[in-house]
């Protein structure tokens, strides 16, 4: 992993997110891209004295070389620390920044919201989740780094991932030395057998490392896995959005979504399309 976008918008809690992605990079020697965008000013021939997009611009990015100057003082000079501004909507400048540098990791902050909020206006991180092709780690507001001891990767086990859909989760069980979980958590017994089924394959997309396999029944996904992350002390919880059946609920509302806002780990989402 070389490359690691920090989207931030200068929000406590995006701060927080950028100053723990500064402690990631470090350890796996990774530089960081800070990197804001901006809504372009609507502009109104009465206000003679509205910034234009460029003078905006200029401004974001002296916040961010400023914000850089901060991440070197505390994580040291040797963190290297690119920045870039764009003006326009968040997910759509992210994304295309991302693709056009092929950025391999987004890091970004979750705010602790209510469920109402939750389920009426979601979030910037899980909706990037859900349409993102690079992987996104979301970092709970004010939780900080902490080297990753068990990683777990909660999943359907079907056999059409392919290996390369790994790719950054192996490279961080590697990096820090972690035990990896394979959790699949299933409603009926037939279920959890349908899933055991291909365990061989995920053993062998996972040959390399050491790992183990659970299997968790229960009614509701996110009860189970969440019961798992507090029950094993897991560091990280991975998950895959774009695998719809196995996030399907009464709600019909997204089980990464809802582990996202409310796990009090860091939480990192794959995507099949890699």
């Amino acid at each position: 992993m070389k490359s690691i976008l920090v989207p931030t918008d200068f929000s406590t809690c995006s701060i927080n997110a950028v100053h723990y992605a500064a402690d990631l990079a470090n350890h796996i020697q990774a530089k960081i891209v800070l990197f804001h965008a901006f809504h372009p000013p609507v502009m109104v021939s009465e206000v003679p004295d509205m910034l234009s997009i460029t003078e905006m611009k200029d401004l974001q990015i002296e916040n961010l070389n400023n914000l850089a100057n901060e991440l070197k003082l505390k994580h040291g000079s040797s963190l290297e620390i690119e920045t870039a501004c764009e003006s326009g909507f968040a997910v759509d400048e992210i994304q295309i920044f991302q693709e056009a540098n092929e950025n391999d990791l987004i890091v970004m902050g979750m705010k602790n919201v209510g469920q109402f909020t939750e389920k009426v206006i979601g979030s910037l991180t899980t909706t990037l989740m859900y349409k993102s092709f690079c992987p996104i780690l979301s970092v709970p507001e004010n939780y900080t780094f902490k080297p990753f001891k068990n990683i777990v990767l909660a999943t359907e086990f079907t056999d059409n991932y392919a290996s390369f859909t790994f790719f950054i989760l192996n490279n961080l069980v590697k990096s820090f030395s972690a035990d990896l979980h394979l959790l699949n958590v299933a409603k009926n017994v037939h279920e959890m057998s349908e899933a055991s089924r291909v365990e061989d394959k995920f053993d062998e997309i996972f040959h390399n490392l050491n790992h183990t396999t659970h299997y968790i029944k229960n009614d509701n996904v996110v009860e189970g896995i969440s019961h798992f992350i507090t029950s094993k002390a897991m560091d990280l919880v991975v998950m895959i959005p774009k695998s719809h059946s196995f996030w399907e609920n009464i709600l019909h509302e997204p089980q990464t979504k809802k582990i996202a806002f409310h796990a009090n780990i860091p939480v990192m989402a794959l995507s099949v399309n890699l």
